[in-house]
Order: C-alpha cells, then sequence, then structure tokens
C-alpha cells in the first residue's frame, strides 16, 4: 500500500513539473490538489 501511495506521489509530481513548463502558476496548484486528493482517497479506501 504504502509503494502504491509514494508511487502516485512521484507521479503526480512528475506530472506537474511537466505542467510547470507549460503553466507555470496553476502547474504545482493543480499538482498538489490532484495528490491530496488521490492520497486521501487511498487513505480512506486502501485495502491493508
Amino acid at each position: 500500500m504504502k509503494k502504491r501511495v509514494l508511487g502516485l506521489i512521484c507521479f503526480c509530481v512528475g506530472c506537474g513539473m511537466l505542467m510547470v513548463i507549460i503553466i507555470p502558476a496553476l502547474g504545482w496548484i493543480l499538482t498538489s490538489a490532484a495528490v491530496f486528493i488521490l492520497v486521501g482517497w487511498l487513505l480512506v479506501c486502501g485495502d491493508d
């Protein structure tokens, strides 16, 4: 479970880096929101 959460965080940060290149101001805001939503969802609906 921890590997899955860490993998999602890394994936979102990587996507965020691409977004920062394209949309400097909104990239990190959107990525942070996505990370918190995904991690929260995994912690609530986690299987461990």
